[in-house]
């Protein structure tokens, strides 16, 4: 299946915040679930009057805008914009991801970028997961083009390294190595859709995504790290890298080397969960921890924003 590619939407589409944004997509499994924002439910500003300052939020895998939708107000009340897409494969069925691969979210959220970017001010990126990685290409690839580098970046319990033994002392999985010879033959395991009844514990039950894992993405997102994970000090824009301390889908050692060695210059921030038995993974999803997460990346904006934040996320 092809990256996405875009073209005009009709009056219709607008009005229709599920309508498809990626090829095949079939209809949404979760109506809340769909993307929101200018460019995606609702007309972009005006090229000769641009927007003040817009979030591009990118979810994780496979997931869905949800978490964002949990913060859209609070984002307005401090005069940001946000704009949510819903990834390729995502928010129907798991058969539809198989297509896709890490470097396909690529494409779809430079793409998206390139349009949303000319019309605004000040343009941030902000992603949960393997979203974050997507944020950080982005920001990677446009960093010496002033018309499309972002103003600042934050991301949320974010891989730029899953296995690397000898290199970090990391390893997430030792399967993540066999994953594209498996995919032809195994390209799921435990793929199914989550049961809407099911009890969790602290907001976890209202995430919406899909079971299981896919070994062609995952070989993808494993070779593709290994090249972001060199080119983070092309990253110009200041970085926020929040992580759970001990989160249990991402290393959390991941937010220390973003901060490290982003080119911009980063921080790593560590919220400590407790005893929390969810995954401690996506910390907008969370009550617990929602409020301190947004307020942490949204003030790191603000700072940004009062400071003059120039092209390439350079202080005027």
């Amino acid at each position: 299946m092809s990256s996405v590619t875009e073209g005009p939407r009709t009056p219709a589409e607008w009005s229709n915040p599920s309508a498809a944004i990626w090829p095949g997509a079939r209809g949404l499994s979760w109506p809340e679930a769909a993307p929101f924002g200018p460019g995606l439910d609702r007309p972009l500003p005006e090229a000769a009057s641009p927007g003040e300052d817009l979030v591009l939020c990118f979810h994780g895998f496979p997931s869905t805008p949800l978490c964002y939708r949990l913060v859209e107000e609070a984002a307005k009340g401090r005069g940001f914009e946000l704009a949510a897409p819903l990834m390729p494969g995502c928010g129907t069925v798991p058969g539809d991801i198989l297509g896709f691969t890490y470097q396909d979210w690529i494409g779809f959220g430079k793409s998206l970028w390139r349009r949303l970017r000319p019309r605004w001010k000040r343009a941030w990126l902000v992603g949960t997961s393997v979203g974050g990685s997507v944020a950080l290409e982005i920001a990677a690839a446009y960093a010496d083009d002033d018309a499309l580098a972002p103003s600042g970046i934050a991301t949320i319990g974010s891989p730029v390294v899953l296995n690397a033994l000898l290199r970090r002392g990391m390893m997430k999985s030792a399967l993540l190595y066999f994953a594209g010879a498996l995919s032809p033959f195994v390209p799921s395991t435990g793929a199914a859709l989550p049961d809407p009844a099911r009890e969790g514990e602290d907001g976890d039950e209202r995430w919406r995504g899909y079971l299981g894992t896919y070994s062609g993405f995952s070989h993808s997102l494993q070779k593709g790290l290994r090249s972001l994970e060199r080119r983070l000090p092309a990253i110009r824009a200041p970085v926020l890298a929040l992580h759970e301390a001990c989160d249990r889908m991402i290393d959390p050692r991941n937010a220390r080397i973003i901060a490290d060695e982003a080119g911009g210059g980063g921080e790593a921030r560590y919220l400590d969960m407790g005893d929390a038995g969810h995954m401690r993974h996506d910390l907008l999803l969370y009550d617990s921890t929602r409020d301190l997460a947004w307020s942490a990346i949204m003030d790191h904006f603000d700072a940004l924003r009062e400071a003059g934040a120039g092209p390439r996320g350079r202080m005027n």
